[in-house]
């Protein structure tokens, strides 16, 4: 452990001392996130207000970086909370770590608490697959920290196979996979279906104004949900992510038109699909959101992807098409008097909000809040 050295980088010092480094890491990582790529990274270092404090907690050896903690930290009294960096979209957020350095992550948790960098560490979705940072966790409660941590909600992907029928024979009988193969069958009668992916900014100039379109023409406007064009950080992401070809961009066109879009990150042969939509005269007949999701997935093996994940949620077209899935929690850990007791009421809180009662209550009222804000717009 004492050949890895430990070192602390602000906003300033990344595109120096961290990017360089960071696509090796990716490539290394025990565990495979959106969140850890250097699109990731640069759009939400790029979008973070200018007073924000951002710190990039790294591990080295022989001058290769092994792992890296990227956070955001926010001031509330004397309470330092540490938050990964970049929460939005929602995504599996932690530690990256060479996988040959397990072991690391013990020293990290050491000099948190030695240097006292903050005294409280949150992240909102931590993933039952992210080895590292549950060790991060367990770590710190040998320092004497304190952690609470509840179950979220479920994160369902597609393990993908090396040809179309293991695939299908992955999902059995279910009976849901067999109305979407003939849902499938249907559209390919009815329409001239392509599928087009897009990689690369220099290829389609007009990948963002074609997204928008698609979202001006989907329930999501209806429903008051993400849009977008009133999300200028969302834009930069997705073209850093295609910059650097971490993202792709799918859209499924029927007829020549684009009909649906499906915007993910890469990470190593893992592909996370974030945000996905279609036109909503196009969904009772075909369920065409899922089948530009079927069409994905039939074409990861070629680009030696490996699995899929939707990401948070529990839609029902995530179950139909999942044949794998993740658990995530969120959790906390506080050091010091002060910090453990609002560690504790966050967690009540969270409790709270599992209530069914208390849930659907709080639902009603973002539905509400929701309502009167397209109103103000119109």
């Amino acid at each position: 452990m004492s050949e890895i050295q430990f070192h602390i980088y602000s906003r300033d010092h990344f595109h120096e001392k961290v990017a360089p480094f960071c696509d090796d890491l990716e490539k290394n990582s025990i565990y495979k996130s959106p969140a850890f790529s250097r699109a990731w990274l640069e759009s939400h270092i790029s979008e973070a207000k200018k007073g924000r404090e951002i710190l990039f907690l790294s591990l080295w050896h022989n001058q290769s970086m092994i792992g890296l903690f990227p956070l955001c930290i926010y001031r509330f009294g004397t309470l330092r909370i540490g938050m990964p960096l970049g929460r939005d979209p929602v995504s599996c957020h932690g530690v990256i770590q060479n996988k040959d350095y397990t072991e690391a992550v013990a020293l990290l948790a050491e000099e948190i608490t030695k240097q006292k960098l903050f005294n409280l560490l949150y992240i909102n979705d931590l993933s039952d697959h992210d080895t590292v940072t549950c060790t991060l966790y367990e770590c710190l409660k040998d320092q004497a920290w304190s952690v609470h941590s509840i179950y979220r909600n479920c994160c369902y992907g597609v393990e993908v196979h090396n040809s179309l029928d293991q695939l299908k024979e992955s999902y059995g009988q279910r009976k849901s996979f067999q109305k979407l193969l003939r849902k499938e069958k249907k559209l390919h009668k009815d329409y001239d279906v392509q599928i087009e992916c897009i990689s690369g900014q220099k290829e389609s100039p007009d990948v963002i104004d074609r997204i928008i379109g698609i979202q001006q023409e989907s329930w999501l406007r209806r429903r008051g949900n993400f849009m977008l064009k009133q999300n200028p950080h969302h834009k930069t992401l997705i073209l850093k992510g295609l910059q650097m070809n971490h993202g792709y961009v799918y859209f499924l066109k029927l007829d020549q038109e684009d009909a649906a879009f499906a915007f993910g990150i890469r990470s190593g042969d893992k592909l996370c699909l974030l945000w996905t939509a279609f036109k909503e005269k196009y969904a009772s007949s075909y369920s065409i959101g899922v089948m530009l999701m079927m069409q994905i997935i039939k074409q990861a093996y070629a680009e030696h992807i490996t699995s899929c994940y939707f990401c948070h949620g529990d839609s029902e077209w995530k179950r139909r098409l999942a044949n794998q899935s993740l658990n995530l929690t969120r959790t906390i850990a506080a050091y010091g008097t002060i910090p453990k007791i609002a560690a504790r009421c966050y967690y009540q809180v969270c409790l709270l909000h599992r209530n069914k009662t208390i849930n659907s209550v709080w639902e009603k009222v973002k539905k509400a809040k929701c309502s009167l804000s397209r109103k103000k717009d119109v």
